[in-house]
């Protein structure tokens, strides 16, 4: 009986190991609390927090690998009730549009859990392959997790992939959002591409499409060197993406789901709505191109460099709120603005330059960035300062410091006001992340 017991334990430790949970804290505080005014487009920054956990089984066999993951939270509180009913932070956490995507999401249909992993795969020296629901990390313009596949053919050199995605779900920081499909459409998204590595300099050559809206031809080139200089090791990398976006016919007739775009549409006025003037918005346009580059370089403990970005037409319509190569937080606008709290950094005719700095400690990173943004809808510049702490081994906390203006052109709209004249307003905001991994 001994033995049999010992052997039981023994399994259940073994399983257990495969096993990991972690639980997240988001919390933003916006510093302008003005009143709404519907007339002149006045509305403040909100604050909310968020508080999910996920628990998940992960397994790894010779060549075989499978998982799941199922993730639960909720709203711990959200400024916006006191002036909307039910509140906008569902947009955060909860949001959904149901299975089959046939119903408008709102505060009174949430779902704050889902099954976020559940995926099955195999893979040797030169094939991989993944089905299911799991995190794409291979391709630039489908991050996070999706619910599609991914197969690889690969050499020392060289990866010939191909990835289909029909679902995305958001995830991590500010976001708990079960899968829904991507621009409302049940047509699944493609990639084709080719990547090489050639020891200092990688190269990926992609095609992307979800056919009844766009095709798109990307590059991303990294090169990495290091160098001395008066005895002190230097390392450089250097990141460049392109990408050229094409809508098909079907997709310029559309209008913008982000105020972006080129001639301003307007109908009759809506009385429910009188202070958007009858302002309907903007078609999408013909897509464009982007381009941005990023260099780093790294002195001791010390890393810092500039970046660009810049969009010629509208490329990102479609494409950029899916996946975002550039690793910038695109969402730290308010809520009451377009889209879910969007910022300028995507838009129609829009340029970025960001400076950064980060300093490495033993267990804290300390980072500071200041980011200008200009478009045809959005000036932009926030300065930031934000420090992470590893307490122990399974326990992170966090805290961030934007310093945050924006101002908005006339002839667009914020939130229910069509703007006649430019404004500026303070978006600036501070928050913290606590998360703990089990």
């Amino acid at each position: 009986m001994k033995k049999y017991f010992l052997l039981f334990s023994l399994g259940i430790f073994a399983l257990s190991k495969d096993f990991n949970a972690e639980v997240i804290n988001y919390t933003k505080i916006g510093f302008n609390n003005n009143a709404i005014n519907l007339q002149d487009g006045t509305y403040p920054t909100d604050s909310f927090s968020v508080l999910y956990t996920s628990i998940n089984y992960n397994k790894n066999l010779e060549h075989l690998f499978f998982g799941a993951g199922l993730a639960f939270g909720g709203i711990v509180f959200d400024s916006t009730k006191s002036d909307i009913k039910d509140g906008l932070a569902y947009k955060y956490l909860g949001y959904n549009t149901g299975f089959l995507g046939n119903q408008k999401a709102s505060a009174q249909n949430t779902q704050n859990y889902f099954i976020k992993d559940l995926y099955i795969g195999y893979q040797d020296s030169h094939f991989k392959f993944s089905v299911g629901r799991f995190l794409f990390n291979n391709t630039d313009w489908l991050t996070g997790r999706h619910a599609g596949a991914e197969i690889h053919f690969f050499t020392h050199s060289y990866d010939f992939y191909a990835a289909i995605s029909e679902k995305k779900s958001s995830y991590g920081g500010k976001w708990l959002k079960t899968y829904k499909f991507m621009n409302s459409s049940k047509i699944p998204t493609f990639v084709l591409g080719t990547k090489m590595n050639f020891d200092a300099l990688k190269l990926d050559f992609y095609l992307q499409s979800h056919i009844n809206l766009y095709y798109a031809f990307g590059i991303h080139t990294t090169y990495q060197t290091n160098f001395n200089t008066s005895n002190q090791d230097i390392s450089s990398k250097s990141d460049f993406i392109g990408l050229y976006v094409y809508h098909t016919n079907q997709a310029q007739e559309k209008f913008s789901g982000y105020d972006m775009g080129s001639l301003p549409i307007y109908g009759a006025i809506d009385t429910k709505n009188p202070t958007l003037q009858g302002y309907l918005g903007r078609k999408v346009g013909h897509g464009g191109f982007s381009l941005g580059f990023k260099q780093t370089f790294g002195i001791s403990s010390y890393n810092f460099g500039i970046q660009l970005y810049g969009n010629i037409g509208n490329p990102n319509e479609f494409i950029g709120r899916y996946g975002n190569p550039i690793g910038i937080d695109l969402n730290d606008n308010t809520i009451y603005d377009r889209g879910t709290a969007n910022n300028a950094i995507f838009d129609y005719n829009s340029f970025s330059n960001i400076i950064f700095m980060d300093k490495k400690f033993p267990s804290c990173t300390i980072k500071v960035s200041n980011r200008f943004t200009t478009s045809k809808r959005n000036n932009e510049e926030n300065f930031s300062v934000s420090a992470s702490y590893k307490i122990e081994k399974n326990t992170t906390i966090g805290i961030n410091l934007s310093l945050y203006l924006i101002e908005t052109n006339a002839g667009y709209k914020i939130y229910k006001t069509y703007l006649t004249h430019s404004r500026w307003d303070d978006r600036s905001f501070a928050s913290t992340y606590i998360t703990h991994r089990f």
